[in-house]
């Protein structure tokens, strides 16, 4: 198991129960860059497989991600 402080907790959770529910999110990475997308599924402790919807199938790292939330159309 790696060691987690509790913001990386809080993402954790918050990661679980969107690749559990399904549901779109957008990602902040600690680098500014965004992702929008679906977790596909974990590869090991920290990591996943993502979908974006820009870059295609990628991994995420935990220690990468700033924020995860559900996703939201702008505009329309």
């Amino acid at each position: 198991m790696i060691m987690i402080n509790e913001n990386e907790e809080r993402i954790l959770d918050k990661i679980n129960f969107f690749l559990s529910e399904n549901i779109k999110v957008h990602v902040e990475k600690k680098d500014k860059l965004f992702l929008n997308g679906y977790f596909i599924k974990p590869i090991k402790d920290g990591i996943w497989k993502f979908n974006d919807d820009k870059f295609g199938e990628l991994y995420l790292f935990l220690s990468n991600i700033y924020d995860v939330d559900e996703f939201r159309e702008v505009g329309g």
